[in-house]
């Protein structure tokens, strides 16, 4: 499995939402319509006019365009190495939407029977809950040996059909040992959690 990782600059006067940041990297990927996304990335940094990313993805991404008032160009791709075996101490960096589904009820019209219930996401778990979520999700690829919560925030955006949302993420450091090189390299691949068209999910490694 081949993977790339590339840092990539959106520059636009007019303030970028986050769910524009997806749509203009989609354009580093041409393909038909329903091509599956081929990436996954990370905001590193903003300020006013510029958005740095990094971007990692199955395929080399193509050169930068002008698209909706904005340059986007890619700065620098190279391969992504792969976890290399059992035992191997990496550090990591991952931002995250930490969320769980449970069961609630359903409010229904009186005389309507019994009450059903359905499944909603939950989010703004406790900091030992949310390293209990990130272990869920490494758990038979890589033990967690430290972890620190670097960044909390929550993003408020708009889709293109006007939706409104919010998400809460949370920037995770630290390192971990590898267990099963095969199945994180697919989760490298896959990314980690919910909302990875906002920038999460993006499991970054490096030696340490």
């Amino acid at each position: 499995m081949k993977l790339y990782l590339s840092k990539v600059l959106i520059e636009r006067a007019r303030p970028l939402q986050p769910y524009e940041w997806h749509q203009l990297l989609w354009t580093l990927f041409p393909a038909p319509a329903g091509t599956p996304r081929p990436y996954l990335f990370r905001v590193e940094g903003q300020e006013p006019g510029a958005t740095q990313v990094l971007v990692q993805s199955n395929r080399e991404p193509q050169a930068g365009a002008a698209v909706d008032h904005a340059q986007v160009r890619v700065l620098a791709t190279r391969p992504l190495q792969p976890p290399q075996g059992s035992g191997q101490r990496l550090q990591f960096q991952v931002t995250v939407n930490p969320t769980l589904q449970r069961r609630v009820p359903k409010a229904e019209p009186p005389g309507a029977g019994p009450t059903r219930r359905h499944l909603v996401r939950i989010g703004h778990y406790q900091e030992e809950e949310q390293r209990a979520w990130l272990e869920s999700r490494l758990a038979g690829a890589a033990q967690l040996e430290d972890v620190l919560i670097r960044d909390q925030r929550t993003l408020r955006f708009r889709t293109t059909r006007q939706q409104v949302g919010t998400v809460h993420t949370v920037r995770f450091t630290g390192a971990l040992t590898v267990r099963d090189p095969e199945q994180l390299t697919r989760l490298l691949a896959k990314g980690v959690g919910p909302a990875k068209m906002l920038g999460c999910g993006m499991l970054s490694l490096a030696p340490g």
